[in-house]
């Protein structure tokens, strides 16, 4: 039986610091790439799309493997931003035509804030309660990152993107409903306090990636393989399949 049944608020106690790079030497984070992981980020690359047409402006913060851009328009204005040099080498090789910097995502959107009516979309994928400080390593406020992310957007109709990672545990307690709202209700407590005009939300789960990630030198730190014996460190909500909620911010 497990302790609780309500996590922490917004999930703070499921972050580890992660070792970058150990992970970008090896294939880590190749499941972002699996075809089968589209459902992560067509609501949103579709919702943008349609909004702001083929050429839209767009600044992805924490771009990691540049896996949004294979789901963008070929004309639109891109720029990825992460504070992993070994991430930003791998996306220059795999999109040599696109722009990527390398930066902590809040000192960038502090230091940029003059080119802030630039960006039509401002995108967050995977984020939020992940974001740590490239030198300290210190846990960096999620309320900070998006408050300053709706500064950076043009100020009548952009749109600040978040795509919140969430790992479903297959524990017959915690049914994917009650995960989600545990999930939403992290979120929403961020979102009230920066008032948005518009929320647009949609969840997706990623199903059959579990192959895609057995394959893997490494696995990420909330997969557990079939079979696996559980142990007292895992988190309670790790599990072997993981999805996402889409939350689009006017």
């Amino acid at each position: 039986m497990l302790e609780s049944s309500n996590p922490p608020i917004g999930f703070e106690a499921h972050f580890e610091a992660h070792d970058l790079a150990q992970e970008w030497q090896s294939d880590f984070y190749a499941y972002f790439e699996a075809p089968e992981n589209a459902s992560r980020y067509l609501p949103a690359t579709s919702f943008v799309t349609q909004r702001f047409g083929e050429k839209l402006t767009l600044l992805d913060l924490a771009c990691g493997s540049g896996a949004l851009l294979r789901y963008l328009p070929r004309h639109c204005q891109y720029l990825g931003v992460d504070h992993n040099a070994d991430a930003l080498r791998y996306c220059q090789q795999i999109y040599p035509h696109r722009q990527f910097i390398e930066s902590d995502v809040l000192d960038y959107l502090e230091n940029s804030a003059r080119d802030a009516a630039h960006w039509e979309v401002i995108m967050l994928c995977g984020l939020l309660f992940n974001s740590v400080h490239r030198t300290t390593r210190a846990k960096v406020d999620d309320l900070q990152i998006l408050r300053q992310a709706l500064q950076s957007v043009r100020p009548v109709h952009g749109v600040v993107v978040l795509i919140v990672p969430f790992v479903f545990s297959n524990h017959p307690e915690y049914s994917l409903l009650k995960q989600a709202a545990w999930k939403l209700d992290s979120i929403e407590r961020l979102i009230q306090a920066c008032q948005p005009q518009m929320i647009v939300q949609n969840m997706s789960v990623q199903l059959g990636l579990e192959q895609q990630i057995m394959q893997q030198t490494v696995y990420p730190d909330w997969f557990v393989p079939p079979g696996a014996k559980t142990s007292q460190k895992l988190s309670r909500w790790q599990g072997p399949y993981m999805g996402s909620w889409t939350i689009i911010v006017e």
